[in-house]
């Protein structure tokens, strides 16, 4: 009897000892039975969720944790009674209604024949973690971004261009078909820029890019190069009539007035034309052939020319 009495005393001292570390871990500390019920619960939890443990034991912890996320204790005594541990990212709302991100160590309960009775789960803040490095993925992307995007216009620039024309050189070889580089250049716009401003040039710049923007499809890609230089692929094309179709309404619609201020501004519009794979195979000439149709269109302004001198359209 003395012996069972000493037993009993040595257990209660252990637990005493042991409650007194859980209450000083800062961290929160949980336990709960299979159906969830609180049974242990430390001040880091209080500190963490706002419940005082009164409040707290007894209660379930679905209750108190307040989860957002899809959360089924049953899935997750099922996992822990096969694996012993799991860990997991909580999404809480605090007693005051403040959203928090924890980290939580979820280890399983067992009696003394192996059999799981419970769950005991460890949870920490991450909040602050969660916001920093939600911060450092933002810059990053806008630096990714700034990296292959013109800052005004929000176009392809001309890194992403040339990554974008060697993929079209690509696919067209595969598929033995055709597509169509287009070199743009805005007429007039010089002018408007030096003697009205950069504010006035920047918006004439951004009203440019969305009319051809608008001439295009979605699956074609328009490029700023820089300055006043657009360029325009044309994806799977049948014959130069579908590219001479996209420049002629590339045309028409730049030559309409630009209104800024009340006030309409005039410019028009210069392309040049190299069909893939009839003037170039390779990336650098059908550049440099369409640049050179452009300029040849620049004699006359406010048209379009093939490199290949078929004339097809001339105001």
């Amino acid at each position: 009897m003395k012996k069972k009495l000493s037993e009993l005393m040595e257990l209660k001292l252990i637990y005493q000892e042991q409650a007194e570390i859980l209450e000083h871990i800062s961290g929160s500390i949980i336990s709960t039975d299979l159906d969830g019920k609180i049974l242990t619960y430390n001040k880091g939890s209080e500190t963490l969720l706002g419940f005082s443990k009164e409040e707290a034991i007894g209660n379930n912890i679905i209750d108190i944790y307040g989860f957002e996320n899809e959360f089924n204790l049953s899935n997750l005594a099922n996992i822990l009674a096969l694996k012993g541990e799991y860990d997991m990212e909580a999404y809480l709302t605090n007693k005051s209604g403040k959203k928090i991100i924890c980290s939580v160590h979820l280890s399983a309960v067992k009696d003394e024949d192996g059999e799981m009775n419970g769950m005991v789960g460890y949870s920490v803040d991450i909040s602050q973690k969660k916001e920093a490095e939600k911060i450092i993925h933002e810059q990053a992307e806008k630096l990714k971004h700034q990296a292959y995007y013109d800052i005004l216009t929000n176009l392809p620039n001309r890194a992403l261009f040339q990554d974008r024309l060697s993929q079209a050189i690509k696919i067209s070889t595969r598929h033995n078909d055709k597509f169509a580089l287009l070199f743009i250049d805005l007429d007039k716009f010089k002018q408007i820029n030096d003697s009205l401003g950069h504010d006035i040039g920047d918006k004439v710049l951004i009203e440019a890019s969305q009319r051809l923007k608008n001439a295009i499809r979605e699956e074609d890609t328009l490029a700023r190069i820089g300055g006043d230089e657009f360029t325009i692929i044309i994806r799977n094309i049948q014959d130069e009539k579908s590219a001479s179709t996209v420049a002629k309404k590339i045309v028409e619609t730049m030559r309409e007035p630009i209104i800024i201020n009340n006030q309409g501004l005039y410019i028009s519009a210069s392309v040049g034309i190299s069909i893939f794979p009839d003037d170039a195979k390779f990336q650098h000439n059908l550049i440099k052939f369409a640049d050179e149709a452009m300029y040849k269109a620049k004699e006359h302004r406010n048209t379009f020319e093939f490199y290949n001198n078929q004339n097809l359209y001339r105001e």
